[in-house]
């Protein structure tokens, strides 16, 4: 079946010159194999209803393959409750990017580890985990 996507459904971005689409993609991590790409209107926020989509690309995977591990990874734009909690009920692991805010900074200072080889000239990274 081809779907042609018009120019109804795409908005003009004045600052690129173009016609946007904001279509839904999701991949297979390890190989980048596309798994779906949902389309939608160019109006439509990035995450709106994105919930829904990964209710559906979850439940289709966890149904097709017997590897229990799934990673669900997604910009700051999907960093909202609704995708958080669909991830823990079907048992999915998540890496969603936050922006960066005054609350993050507050907690993370708090959590940064110092030494007295501590190097401030150059850029380290630090993970752990915040509640």
């Amino acid at each position: 079946m081809y779907y042609l996507w018009t120019t109804r459904r795409s908005r003009f971005i004045y600052h690129y010159g173009v016609n946007g689409y904001h279509p839904f993609v999701a991949f297979e991590g390890l190989t980048g194999l596309a798994l779906d790409v949902r389309h939608r209107h160019g109006k439509s926020y990035t995450s709106t209803h994105a919930e829904d989509y990964l209710v559906e690309m979850l439940d289709r995977y966890q149904q097709r393959s017997e590897d229990p591990l799934l990673l669900v990874r997604g910009d700051s734009n999907f960093a909202k409750p609704e995708i958080y909690e669909q991830c823990e009920q079907r048992k999915a692991h998540y890496v969603i990017k936050l922006k960066n805010n005054a609350r993050l900074i507050d907690q993370a200072q708090h959590q940064v580890q110092y030494t007295n080889g501590t190097d401030y000239t150059k850029t380290e990274h630090q993970y752990f985990k915040v509640n």
